[in-house]
């Protein structure tokens, strides 16, 4: 299947850990849309070089590059973005539910995660803060860099917890009973977060839903270590 009518296969960019990339590897392996992973780099800063920008105008990962009904490249950026006009134009299997209001619960718990949770725990965004505050201080920056990850991290996740535990229907999936955007955005956030030592033991809904899906075919297939820019080294140790 592809993503666009022409039927070339679209393009993403994207990086073997970044938790955006990931939504939208697992959401095009979900859909069944082959699709051309073409990595970015980010701590060389391929992301800002003038080859990329026009894919993604505040140069962040992923972006999607397609072509249109008439045959036209089109590139977007920002995952949610991506994760909707995929939902539209692939409609088949849903990322949504058929009834409103879980729609609407769905599109809550992602921006909690997107919006609340993600950009704030950004290391890029971490390692500015701890430069801006200890320009020569190497230890204490990294101590701020990690402190202030766990601090985002647990905040987020108190509430999303709540939140689970109030919309959800059980444990397999964030909201009812298939699988959705929010479970699309939920198991890369908790990657991350077990990346930063969280204790989930705080968060058992999350924790439950997290453990069933990554046992989904399409969270195996599009797993950072899978990615063909995840360094061996890496990927021997997840």
């Amino acid at each position: 299947m592809s993503a666009s009518r022409s039927g070339v296969p679209p393009v993403l960019f994207g990086y073997f850990r970044s938790s955006c990339s990931w939504r939208l590897r697992a959401a095009l392996d979900f859909k069944g849309i082959a699709y051309t992973n073409s990595p970015v780099n980010l701590l060389k800063y391929e992301h800002k070089q003038p080859t990329f920008l026009p894919h993604s105008p505040m140069g962040q990962v992923p972006a999607l590059k397609f072509q249109d009904d008439a045959g036209c490249w089109q590139s977007l950026s920002q995952s949610l973005a991506v994760l909707e006009y995929l939902e539209e134009s692939h409609p088949l299997p849903s990322l949504l539910p058929s009834d409103l209001l879980a729609r609407a619960r769905v599109r809550e718990v992602c921006q909690m995660i997107n919006s609340g949770i993600q950009p704030l725990q950004n290391p890029f965004l971490a390692a500015k803060i701890a430069k801006r505050y200890f320009p020569n201080d190497s230890e204490k920056q990294a101590e701020v860099k990690s402190d202030w990850a766990i601090l985002v991290l647990s905040e987020g996740f108190k509430a999303l917890e709540v939140a689970l535990q109030t919309y959800g229907s059980g444990d397999k999936f964030c909201i009812g009973d298939q699988l959705t955007m929010a479970d699309i955005l939920l198991v890369p956030q908790v990657y991350n977060a077990q990346r930063f030592k969280l204790d989930m033991g705080l968060y058992p809904r999350i924790w439950q839903v997290y453990c069933n899906l990554t046992g989904l075919d399409c969270f195996v297939s599009s797993h950072p270590a899978k990615q063909p820019d995840c360094p061996p080294e890496v990927a021997a140790a997840a």
